[in-house]
């Protein structure tokens, strides 16, 4: 997918950060982060790639907007 393609995709819902989004998401993939062990430290578990992350959500409501992420969030506030 082109530059323009994905800001074309996102722009509906992210408005004008979209091409900031995609350009931020291309330097990552030029010059990717080192794995630290940051996450295990605070947790206590080691962290995960996002494709596991993805796997493990799998079949979950996907939320389209903030209205109705609202109870969602609210629910895991309690």
């Amino acid at each position: 997918m082109s530059h323009a393609e994905a800001v074309e995709q996102l722009a509906p819902t992210m408005g004008d950060v979209a091409g900031w989004y995609v350009d931020g998401l291309a330097t990552l993939a030029e010059h990717p982060q080192a794995v630290v062990p940051t996450v295990e430290k605070v947790s206590g578990r080691p962290g995960t790639t996002f494709a596991s992350w993805a796997r493990a959500k799998r079949g979950r409501v996907l939320l389209t907007s903030s209205q109705e992420a609202e109870p969602l969030a609210s629910s895991c506030r309690a």
